[in-house]
C-alpha cells in the first residue's frame, strides 16, 4: 500500500510521488528524483522540516518538538520529513525549496 504525496512551496510548480507507510517522507521524495532539505537525519536538527497542509503522518522515530512547534502560535504544525511517514495522502509546505535529483548523472557522459 502507499499514500500520495504532495509537495509544495512558494515559487515552485508542486509535485507529487507514493510513499509507502514503511519509508520516510524524506526517503520516497529521493526515490522520486527530489532532494530536500536534510542533515541529522534523526529528526533533531529541523533542517527538513514542513508543514503539514493536509492529512497524516506517523512517527518512525522520535521527532525534536522544538522545530515542530510554531513559534508565535505553540502549535504543533511542523513534522519532520527525516522520520515522519504517511498514514494517508497528504500536502506538504516545505520550509525550503527542493531541487530535482538527475537519476543517472554519470550516464550523460557515456557515448551514446
Amino acid at each position: 500500500m502507499t499514500y500520495q504525496v504532495k509537495l509544495q512551496h512558494t515559487g515552485q510548480p508542486s509535485v507529487t510521488f507514493q510513499c509507502r507507510p514503511d519509508q520516510t517522507i524524506l526517503q520516497a521524495a529521493y526515490d522520486n528524483g527530489y532532494l530536500l532539505s536534510s542533515t541529522c537525519l534523526r529528526g533533531g536538527c529541523g533542517a527538513c522540516r514542513a508543514q503539514l497542509i493536509e492529512g497524516a503522518v506517523a512517527e518512525l522515530a522520535p521527532m525534536s518538538r522544538f522545530h515542530c512547534q510554531d513559534p508565535v502560535s505553540g502549535e504543533f504544525k511542523y513534522r519532520l520529513l527525516c522520520v515522519a511517514s504517511v498514514a494517508s495522502d497528504v500536502v506538504i509546505e516545505t520550509d525550503r525549496p527542493w531541487q530535482t535529483r538527475r537519476k543517472n548523472p554519470l550516464s550523460d557522459r557515456l557515448p551514446g
